[in-house]
C-alpha cells in the first residue's frame, strides 16, 4: 500500500516529514458555552479554543440567556490559526453574539473594524490570523 492511500485510522503522509498522520490529530477541540458553564456576558478565546459553539437560548432551554461578547486572541504570533464561532443555539437575533478583536488588533486589515456580530440565528464566522494584527473572515 503506498503512502498516498488512506488506511484505517491513518491519513495521507505528512508532506514534510513523510510520516503518517493520525486522523485524530486533524480534529479541532470544541468549546461549548451553555447553561452548564455560563461565562456571563464575556468570553475570551483561549489558546486551546478553535471551534466555539454558543447557546444564548433561555436557561430552561440549556442556554446562557444573555448577549455575549467573545474576544479573539492576539493575532500576533498566531499565523494561520483558525477560530470558528457558531451560534449553536440559533438564538443570536434575540441574545446577540458580538466578536471583538484583541487590543490593538482588527478584522480584515482595517484598523476601524474592531468588532463584528453574528447577525442571523444559527450563523457562524470563521477567521484566520495573518500573524500580525488582523483576523480575516474565510468561507
Amino acid at each position: 500500500m503506498g503512502r498516498s492511500e488512506i488506511r484505517g485510522d491513518q491519513v495521507k503522509d505528512d508532506s514534510i516529514t513523510g510520516d503518517d498522520v493520525s486522523e485524530i490529530s486533524l480534529r479541532y477541540p470544541v468549546t461549548a458555552l451553555y447553561s452548564g458553564n455560563d461565562p456571563g456576558t464575556t468570553y475570551t478565546v483561549s489558546d486551546s479554543d478553535y471551534i466555539i459553539l454558543i447557546n444564548t437560548r433561555p436557561t430552561n432551554q440549556g442556554g446562557i440567556d444573555s448577549s455575549i461578547t467573545v474576544t479573539m486572541p492576539d493575532a500576533s504570533g498566531n499565523t494561520g490559526r483558525i477560530v470558528i464561532i457558531k451560534d449553536a443555539g440559533g438564538y443570536s437575533e434575540t441574545n446577540s453574539i458580538s466578536i471583538s478583536a484583541h487590543s490593538g488588533n482588527n478584522f480584515e486589515g482595517n484598523n476601524a473594524v474592531t468588532s463584528l456580530s453574528l447577525i442571523a440565528d444559527g450563523s457562524s464566522k470563521r477567521f484566520v490570523s495573518n500573524g500580525s494584527s488582523s483576523w480575516y473572515e474565510i468561507n
